[in-house]
């Protein structure tokens, strides 16, 4: 098991109009790389083609309460202290509630 934290410093924010078609909680497009990468994994791995060989959250805040699960709370400061600091040289908001 492999547990990886990707912070996103271009994210390609969804509308409110995409969100209310389909998978309300992503909120980052770029997220919709994970079916290819999934199957990658399994057919690279030569998995039986039904395994969920990636599970992943949809959105930062159900990830937080994944953490706990993969890293020791030391390390879960870390990653909020690192995630604080790259958050910090973004220019532009990480949120917008246009759209």
């Amino acid at each position: 098991m492999v547990a990886v934290v990707v912070f996103d410093p271009e994210p390609r924010w969804r509308s409110v109009e995409e969100r209310s078609k389909a998978h309300p909680l992503v909120l980052n497009s770029r997220q919709f790389f994970k079916p290819e990468l999934r199957e990658r994994i399994v057919r690279e791995g030569r998995l039986y083609h039904k395994d969920n060989a990636l599970h992943s959250t949809d959105n930062e805040a159900e990830a937080v309460g994944h953490l706990d699960l993969f890293f020791t709370p030391q390390e879960e400061r870390a990653i909020y202290a690192h995630a604080t600091e790259l958050r910090a040289s973004l220019a532009s908001p990480a949120f917008s509630v246009e759209g």
